[in-house]
Order: structure tokens, then sequence, then C-alpha cells
């Protein structure tokens, strides 16, 4: 059996199987499906409903939490793709942690512009990210590991390249300028030799708005490891969510 009392700011359920009340406020993001499962008596649903609700509400992981349906870093809500992605990994189950570490270290980018362009170049790319809070991009280098532009950068495997984030271009409209440089799977070969590099969202700099996303200028990355240029294709597909 259920019974509901709906006021304007909540509805509070007691069902049966539940020695508690359940309240659960009108802003909160399961609010419309726990009341048409409420309204409807579908016990089942709504018990799962419930379930996931106060999941999500009692949720954290380090500066990372969940209230009301909401992730904060901090005191700050955050309203973005990552954001729901974390939500989606709780209400199944699964874990968030690589998610909550990225979203920490995400809202250490200094620029709010910066931020909003790494959801496009992650939304285009699909790409991973790792265990600690990094996300992976390619980078098309020289034969001799050297990058195409320059030449002075080394990207032998285990380098971090990096350089002052004022020396690079945070202007988007601004396609071929100053920088490091990666790209996802969508991006031209480029050079002779391909590598995959883990870069930390706080070095995000700028995407370039005239390759669809798939190019990115940041200020510091890792060298991981070699890709076959020949097994490139395979990448088209998508990644895993985590690496």
């Amino acid at each position: 059996m259920i019974s509901k009392i709906l006021t304007g700011s909540a509805l509070t359920l007691v069902v049966t199987g539940r020695a508690e009340p359940f309240v659960i406020s009108r802003d909160h993001k399961l609010f419309d499906d726990i009341l048409v499962a409420a309204n409807a008596k579908d016990e089942k649903t709504l018990l799962g409903l419930i379930d996931i609700a106060s999941k999500v509400n009692t949720f954290s992981a380090g500066k990372v939490k969940i209230i009301d349906g909401e992730v904060y870093v901090g005191d700050e809500i955050v309203n973005s793709l990552i954001a729901d992605r974390i939500l989606e990994l709780i209400n199944m189950g699964q874990d968030f942690t690589f998610m909550a570490k990225f979203l920490e270290n995400l809202m250490l980018n200094p620029s709010y512009q910066s931020r909003q362009e790494l959801y496009l170049f992650l939304e285009n790319g699909n790409m991973p990210i790792t265990d600690d809070g990094r996300f992976l991009a390619f980078k098309w280098v020289r034969d001799d590991y050297r990058d195409c532009h320059s030449g002075t950068f080394d990207n032998s495997v285990g380098k971090i390249c990096k350089m002052e984030r004022k020396k690079v271009d945070d202007n988007r409209q601004n396609t071929c300028s100053s920088g490091l440089h990666v790209c996802t799977h969508a991006y031209t070969q480029f050079g002779a030799r391909l590598m995959m590099v883990a870069v930390n969202p706080k070095d995000v700099v700028s995407v370039p708005y005239d390759y669809d996303n798939a190019k990115m200028r940041v200020s510091e990355y890792e060298v991981l490891y070699e890709v076959n240029p020949d097994e490139y294709t395979k990448f088209q597909n998508g990644f895993a969510v985590q690496a």
C-alpha cells in the first residue's frame, strides 16, 4: 500500500515494507518519476526509485558530494555532462570515484570557458577517464618523437611535456596557434607516429572551433605509450568509459 502527502515543496511517501516515511523535494531530479510511480500505485518501480534517490542523496567522494540529486564540488553546484555521468554511475550501482577525481581536477582549472570547452572535446571524442582523474587523448608526432610544429618537445614514452599556461592561446577562434596540441580519434593523421597521452583537466586551455571539437590546446600532458597508426581506426568506434 502507498500513502502520500504532496505539498508545495515536497512529496512524503509511506510504503508498505518501509519502516520510515520517505520525503523527496520537488527540485530533486527523480521527483517526477517518483510521483508518477506513486500515482500509478506501482510499488515495485516506486521502491526502486526510492532506493536510488536515497543512495544519490548520501554518496560522496573527496570534495564531491551528492545532495538532493545534485552534484557539488565543495559548496559549488555542477551542472554538466560529467555531473550527469556521476549520477548515472551511482544509479547503476557502479564505482564513480574516478569521475569524482576528474571533476575535482576540472574545478581546479582557473578558466570557466576552458571547462566548458573540455565538455565539447570529451563528448565529441568519447575519450576515457583514468583512475587518477585525467583523460586520454592522442598526439601525432614526427618519426623522432618530436612535436610536428616546433620539433622541440620530446614525446617519447614517459615524457611530460609542458609550457606556461599564459603562453597557450585561450581563444578558440584561433585555430592554429601557440600551445601543446592533443586530439581525438576524429582528427586527421598529422604525423609519422601516434602517441597516447594523459591530460589533467586543470591544464586544458582551448578547443579550436573549426575542427569539430576534435583538437585541443593544453599546457601539459604525459606521454603514456605509442599507438600503431594502422590500428587507429579501431579507436574510431569509441573507448570504454574508464581506462
